[in-house]
């Protein structure tokens, strides 16, 4: 919490790194014991209120199942994608199930994510970007293609901060001026039509009111 609450402290002075880690370590020991405790409580949460001959029954069953032979028909059906591994097969989804119309907000999509690669998302303000990453989530409607996840996912959002200081401060972020790689970041953010809607430009004061 004192991280949170410190937050942009920690990015002005870049403590971002040294931060994560110490968290890292702190919550890699309490899910060891968190673990280890509902490892616990789970055999005391299955077997309270049973008779010794439902206990014994189940124990045996529990035990037939782990060490019985596996099953595995490699010979059809649909494959699976690898550890790590997405892949969007003319994909549809729809924001909800009840609409008479059941308009798609996204149809057809193909997307193919390799195990330990990294892909960016861009385009335009309202092109679909957090719509796909919400049909990914699961928190849309899939309703025709295949969709296959290799593991688990995790969203991690980024909430920008603003600092009480000039647009053009802002940008640099304590870094030197340099003209022309500054207007590239402006045409890259698309920032330009923006500041020349400011009275005094890249030098308005932004951020907090105080």
């Amino acid at each position: 919490m004192d991280v949170l609450s410190s937050i942009r402290t920690v990015k002005m002075n870049a403590w971002e790194r040294t931060h994560l880690e110490g968290i890292k370590r702190v919550r890699e020991r309490e899910l060891r014991d968190v673990f280890a405790m509902n490892m616990l409580n789970s055999f005391q949460d299955a077997f309270s209120g049973a008779s010794g001959a439902m206990m014994t029954t189940t124990i045996r069953r529990i035990s037939e199942l782990c060490t019985a032979d596996e099953d595995c028909d490699n010979s059809g059906g649909e494959k699976l994608a690898r550890r790590g591994e997405l892949i969007l097969e003319k994909c549809t989804f729809v924001r909800t199930m009840t609409d008479e119309l059941c308009k798609p907000c996204l149809e057809g999509v193909d997307l193919h994510v390799q195990p330990g690669t990294m892909v960016a998302v861009v385009g335009f303000v309202g092109s679909g970007k957090s719509t796909l990453l919400s049909a990914i989530l699961g928190d849309l409607h899939h309703v025709d293609g295949t969709l296959r996840i290799g593991g688990s996912l995790a969203y991690v959002p980024q909430v920008a901060s603003v600092f009480k200081m000039s647009l053009r401060d802002n940008v640099l972020f304590g870094k030197p001026y340099d003209p022309v790689l500054y207007r590239r970041v402006l045409d890259a953010c698309d920032l330009v039509k923006d500041i020349a809607s400011f009275p005094a430009g890249d030098l308005t004061e932004i951020g907090d009111k105080v």
